[in-house]
């Protein structure tokens, strides 16, 4: 066993995390998400490793929710806060997972994930698409049902977590110029086509998210194990519609 363990400490470093490494805490608060996926962020880009494509999309994308939190956008803030950092902890369990090599842990949609991260040849907006198909279809329901067996009900969050819908929407042009810029850095001699999102995308999978959410929180226990089929189901089929290119469009 004592061997066993001295090479899975080895193979952490190797991939860039010691076992304990604070980037892997759990968050509490949307400020403290905010400070691990920085740091998240500046260790992928110190390595050239091709997690930062989500990890940096998510942390502009969070710095925006909180600009909005600090403008009292929201009816529910104390809702938005935690949500925020339901969410990324789904994020960083899987990579802790990945990362110690517990893959049994990793749900499959973000083993999937990380895989071609590290295969580093699909194009960034594939990737974080796929990235973007764990977070959403898997995490975000289960965050959503982790809150609301915290007492915060469906009707009383619905209206914020469909006015952050809108801001995703909003915020796809600035996602595509990230994307171009981290095209660039990754791929500094490749000029060909770059694919980007397609608007609608991250509403109308965030939307189906909600319904997902509903699902695992229902009082019927088939319901419940319904869902889960469900999520499954559409993590794997979105994961193959993704890596045939589908929801890209093509730009030059």
């Amino acid at each position: 066993m004592k061997i066993l363990y001295i090479l899975l400490f080895y193979c952490s470093v190797c991939f860039g995390f010691d076992q304990s490494n604070s980037l892997f805490y759990p968050v509490s608060n949307i400020d403290e998400t905010i400070e691990r996926f920085a740091g998240l962020k500046d260790h992928f880009y110190e390595k050239n490793d091709h997690r930062l494509i989500f990890t940096e999309i998510y942390l502009e994308v969070t710095k925006s929710i909180n600009s909005e939190l600090l403008l009292k956008k929201f009816e529910n803030p104390d809702w938005v806060n935690l949500i925020v950092s339901e969410f990324g902890n789904y994020y960083l369990s899987a990579l802790r997972n990945f990362e110690r090599g517990v893959y049994r842990k990793v749900p499959s949609s973000w083993l999937t994930s990380f895989k071609i991260n590290k295969k580093a040849s699909y194009k960034v907006s594939a990737q974080l698409l796929l990235a973007m198909n764990g977070h959403i279809f898997y995490d975000l329901p289960h965050s959503l049902n982790n809150t609301f067996n915290m007492g915060f009900t469906p009707g009383s969050v619905k209206r914020d977590y469909f006015y952050l819908n809108d801001m995703f929407e909003d915020k796809v042009p600035m996602i595509n110029l990230l994307l171009k810029k981290q095209h660039e850095y990754l791929y500094p001699n490749n000029k060909g086509i770059k694919d980007y999102l397609a608007f609608k995308v991250l509403k109308s999978m965030r939307e189906k998210a909600w319904h997902f959410g509903l699902g695992l929180n229902s009082r019927y226990a088939v319901k419940r194990l319904n869902t889960s089929i469900e999520i499954a189901k559409t993590c794997k089929d979105n994961a193959n519609y993704i890596l045939r290119g589908h929801f890209l469009i093509p730009s030059y």
